[in-house]
């Protein structure tokens, strides 16, 4: 669908919400972001919010709606994310606060003052009491999850490592914990002298391990930097569970890749493509360096 046509549905689902209707006549202005979702800001009478509405394929890559707004409210609390407005999930739509921030360019989350600070966000946002409300999440499921959605020689190549990996860090882990489960740069927003997460729709109740190899995939961080972030989270994991996890990570992204990439008219299938062949090759030379 168009942002036009993605925009009149969401205004139809806001004014049949009580709490909808001001924001459902508010002026809009698209925010560019997500491979699957539409963003806006929306300019209301009392301020500005930020509304989402997700792609329903999102779902079956393993969005959960339902569970997003329970995080969203413990992290708010304590300054780790924007708080929600409204909800409704079965539609996929968010209206949180809107949090004037500035997304860190990867040089800038590189550096050893915004590594620290990403160890210390992300030990307060493990270190939350979970709400019921929460779902649990276990990669390797959701690996399962996707595999299910593949011909089996489509991952045949990583299947051997991939179980090896994962009963490796099911062996070690320990209470499950709140995550986040997609620390990236689109999804950390400096806001004065903060660091908060946004886009909680694959969080839940996991292993903390995840959102640290996510921290060292997406921005690359070398070894001395992997120290600084573990330094700075203030738990001794041990090296060779996160390298595992770094692996265990790349494979489910590169799965979300390959079924995401397969959708009929999918609108960004080239940028997909392109995404999963980076990863394979990571994936590849870590098998190898195993």
């Amino acid at each position: 669908m168009t942002v036009e046509a993605d925009e009149v549905r969401v205004r139809a689902l806001l004014r049949a919400h009580p709490d909808g209707r001001e924001i459902a006549t508010a002026p809009f202005w698209p925010i560019e972001g997500g491979v699957l979702n539409r963003c806006w800001r929306a300019d209301t009478a009392r301020g500005p919010v930020f509304v989402r509405l997700a792609h329903g394929e999102a779902r079956r890559l393993g969005a959960d709606w339902e569970s997003e707004p329970a995080l969203l409210a413990i992290a708010s609390r304590v300054g780790l994310a924007p708080a929600p407005v409204l909800t409704v999930p079965a539609a996929g739509l968010l209206v949180s606060e809107f949090v004037q921030g500035r997304i860190l360019t990867k040089d800038e989350a590189q550096s050893p003052a915004r590594i620290a600070a990403i160890g210390r966000l992300l030990r307060e946002l493990h270190d939350l009491a979970p709400s019921p409300a929460i779902r649990r999440l276990d990669f390797a499921t959701q690996a399962r999850t996707l595999e299910s959605q593949l011909d089996s020689a489509t991952h045949a190549a990583f299947a051997t490592q991939a179980a090896a990996v994962f009963a490796r860090l099911e062996a070690g882990q320990g209470a499950p914990v709140p995550c986040h489960n997609d620390v990236h740069a689109q999804n950390i927003l400096e806001h004065g002298r903060r660091l908060l997460l946004v886009d909680w729709e694959y969080g839940g109740l996991g292993d903390p391990v995840y959102d640290l190899a996510g921290c060292v995939i997406h921005f690359a961080l070398d070894a001395a930097q992997r120290e600084l972030l573990l330094e700075a989270y203030g738990v001794r994991a041990p090296r060779a569970r996160l390298r595992d996890a770094c692996w265990a990570y790349d494979y489910v992204q590169w799965l979300w890749y390959r079924v995401a990439a397969g959708q009929p008219g999918e609108r960004n299938a080239d940028a997909l493509a392109e995404a999963t062949s980076a990863i394979a090759r990571r994936l590849e030379r870590s098998q190898g360096a195993a």
